[in-house]
């Protein structure tokens, strides 16, 4: 599947196993990201119109929406991994012959959760000088970005079944747990920090 923003909700709907909820997760974080990009160009005009430096904020921006890419590519992948796994399941092939599928299909979403703990990062950057009312707007962000690394972690897990090694499963469900523990922290210590920014700026 070759990702058009303007159809994935109705390709969503649609009674087949592709794009699911990897694909999901990544689309969420791109959705997240599209806010933050909304915040970051209106601090660039504010402070354009109060002729302050705004190199800072630019570089930002080029970052999220390098970030957003990288989400984009990400629902895509996460398409590709499952076809490649559901056509080693149709041809009968099993580990560990099935390695390279299977080892993707775990891997597709892990991406998507380390890719979710770099946006918590451009949340925080964002944070720390937007005006305070941009900061509801932010925390919707914040929400969204938390929700698609939960989500990939789930897709991930469910996906670490197929790994019929016992030694490599749980080495991947470490790792997972660990990239996942690492966002639940990111995202609680953010939420606490913008909360407490909510005054008046």
């Amino acid at each position: 599947m070759r990702f058009d923003e303007s159809t994935f909700l109705s390709e969503l709907r649609q009674p087949k196993p592709d794009p699911g909820g990897g694909s999901t997760a990544a689309y969420t974080g791109m959705v997240a990201l599209a806010l933050v990009e909304k915040i970051c160009v209106l601090e660039v005009l504010r402070a354009k119109k109060r002729r302050n430096d705004h190199k800072n904020l630019d570089n930002l921006l080029r970052q999220v929406r390098l970030k957003s890419d990288f989400f984009k590519s990400l629902v895509e992948n996460d398409v590709l991994a499952y076809e490649g796994l559901a056509g080693a399941i149709k041809a009968g092939i099993r580990w560990p012959e099935n390695y390279e599928v299977v080892i993707e299909v775990v891997e597709s979403p892990h991406r998507i959760i380390l890719g979710a703990i770099g946006s918590l990062q451009l949340i925080s950057d964002i944070g720390r000088s937007c005006a305070h009312w941009l900061i509801p707007d932010l925390l919707v962000a914040l929400e969204l970005t938390c929700s698609t690394a939960k989500a990939a972690f789930h897709i991930a897990m469910a996906n670490v079944d197929h790994i019929e090694d016992t030694r490599a499963r749980q080495s991947l469900m470490e790792q997972l747990e660990s990239a996942f523990r690492k966002a639940e922290r990111h995202c609680f210590r953010l939420l606490e920090s913008l909360k407490n920014s909510q005054g008046p700026g």
